[in-house]
């Protein structure tokens, strides 16, 4: 069963109309509250690795996106590398497990993109060119994450 976390999200997700507003309003108060924190960047790629929930997964690439294009610069040298090396891996499909739905591959894409190019990373890409075995995943992400990209441009 999902904890507290999870439920926030799938009760902030509810488009049924059976979440009282007065639950839905504080569970989004708290998403507000772990996205500000400055762990937030640890919490999602834990849990868009192991949650079985694609709201949560959803959520999570939604909020590193987020993190990519505005707290980048915050995070600890070693956060920021934990933090490409994982988007490069789910966006190449790289970091294993069942394959990513594509509105999945699509967030996460953009979450990478988001990092580039006035945050110290050339391209997402240029990260993954060592692996070219993994061609065909890498130009995969490159299509998905190039609309996040060339509008930054």
């Amino acid at each position: 069963m999902a904890d507290d976390f999870e439920k926030a999200i799938l009760f902030s997700f509810d488009q049924s109309g059976r979440v009282d507003p007065a639950v839905k309003a504080q569970a989004e108060a708290y998403l507000e509250q772990v996205r500000a924190s400055p762990d937030a960047w640890q919490l999602c790629l834990v849990r868009f690795e192991s949650s079985a929930y694609a709201e949560v997964r959803f959520w999570c690439a939604q909020t590193l996106g987020a993190l990519a294009r505005h707290s980048h610069a915050s995070l600890p040298p070693a956060g920021r590398a934990a933090l490409r090396a994982a988007l490069v891996a789910h966006g190449t499909q790289a970091a294993g497990g069942p394959p990513l739905p594509g509105f999945l591959k699509n967030k996460v894409g953009c979450s990478a993109g988001g990092q580039g190019l006035d945050n110290g990373w050339a391209t997402p890409c240029a990260a993954a060119l060592p692996s070219m075995p993994a061609a065909l995943s890498m130009l995969a992400m490159i299509r998905r994450c190039w609309p996040c990209i060339s509008a930054r441009v």
